[in-house]
């Protein structure tokens, strides 16, 4: 059985990754920028405690197979190269902005697989979380096409 400390660090864990997952659902604005500040410097302000959580041996290390360790490499590897791109670019701020974009996603990916190594079932635990999600979207995108006036861009 695992020490108390290390479950409870593995259910914040949890809960704080499924509450950006909902957020950058529910609340992340589409394509827009205002919120991914927001919600992907929680993601990389969390990735950064789950690591160094990692590095002081509190929480263990993920154990990934080869295809997951080529993903975790090639999606920093982007966010690196989306960074380097911008001393060439016509248009740097956009490559910037890609940049930060790619950088949450890769947070939420190392955050994802570092949860998933903690629990006894990560398969199952990840379906569970990701089918209540995808019902909670879907409910809500059929709701506000039912009733226009929950939707505040419905017109466009």
């Amino acid at each position: 059985m695992r020490p108390l400390a290390v479950r409870r660090t593995t259910s914040g864990a949890v809960i704080v990754a499924g509450a950006l997952a909902f957020a950058a659902l529910f609340l992340g604005e589409g394509t827009t920028l205002g919120r991914l500040v927001w919600i992907g410097g929680a993601a990389l302000l969390l990735a950064a405690i789950v690591s160094s959580l990692v590095l002081l041996g509190v929480i263990a290390v993920p154990r990934l197979d080869r295809a997951g360790s080529l993903f975790l490499v090639a999606l920093f590897g982007l966010a690196v190269w989306s960074g380097l791109t911008t001393i060439w670019s016509i248009s740097p701020e956009d490559s910037w902005q890609y940049t930060n974009r790619t950088l949450a996603y890769a947070a939420f990916a190392l955050v994802g697989a570092v949860v998933a190594a903690q629990l006894r079932s990560p398969g199952e635990w990840f379906a569970r979380g990701a089918a209540l999600l995808l019902a909670a979207l879907y409910g809500w995108a059929l709701l506000s096409k039912c009733i226009p006036s929950l939707y505040t861009d419905y017109g466009r």
